[in-house]
């Protein structure tokens, strides 16, 4: 909202994982929409969630500010995983390696941490806007 996203796309907060609300929504904005970003947290559970929705509204979403190379950039600003978490991403790599959100895994687990939405400053990078 600082930086005016809201005056260009429709921004839908699903608070975690999209409720039936939620869900309604998006499927009658969907086809009427041209592109369509997921912006959510880089650990297991925020995959999983942009997982759901690409399966539940049938479309692929692009990633838009938490992909493997933002994982890389603001390594400053990961949160460190457990050995659990690690575990986690590990096994289901190896069950669904070429899965949506994979690659942004693979840089969770080789820089040691994970993305947290709410960590990303407006002024440190006005370009992917």
């Amino acid at each position: 909202m600082k930086e005016g996203l809201h005056l260009r796309r429709l921004l839908v907060a699903t608070g975690g994982f999209p409720n039936r609300a939620v869900l309604s929504l998006l499927s009658l904005v969907m086809p009427h929409s041209a592109s369509w970003l997921h912006w959510g947290d880089t650990d297991l559970p925020g995959i999983r969630i942009a997982r759901v929705l690409k399966r539940c509204l049938g479309r692929t979403p692009e990633f838009f500010r938490c992909g493997g190379e933002d994982v890389r950039r603001f390594k400053a600003r990961l949160i460190p995983l457990s050995v659990q978490e690690r575990k986690d991403m590990a096994a289901d790599l190896k069950g669904a390696p070429s899965a949506l959100g994979s690659s942004v895994l693979r840089a969770d687990l080789a820089e040691g941490g994970w993305l947290e939405q709410e960590a990303w400053e407006p002024s440190t990078d006005r370009s992917s806007s």
